[in-house]
């Protein structure tokens, strides 16, 4: 078990502490991290070659696409094509 400790509660704390925990779980051979902020954003990578950083690139993308379609669900999956019922 995992614990964070800060001097001041972050939000994304709660986050942190649950991936740790998680990657007790499973062989991990590679972690990234992104890190978004006001100024700059960071990058951070243990054991990560090139190639592992291309499949981390496209995880991040299917990722994207995947809350893309969610976002747009009804647009994709709920509404009837207008071309098909003129047919």
């Amino acid at each position: 078990m995992n614990m964070i400790t800060s001097t001041s509660k972050q939000p994304y704390n709660d986050f942190i502490l649950d991936m740790l925990n998680k990657l007790e779980q499973v062989h991990v051979n590679g972690i990234a991290v992104v890190i978004l902020t006001d100024n700059e954003n960071m990058t951070g990578y243990w054991n990560m070659d090139t190639n592992d950083l291309a499949v981390a690139k496209t995880e991040l993308e299917f990722d994207t696409i995947d809350r893309f379609i969610m976002v747009n669900s009804d647009r994709y999956f709920g509404a009837e094509d207008k071309d098909d019922e003129s047919v």
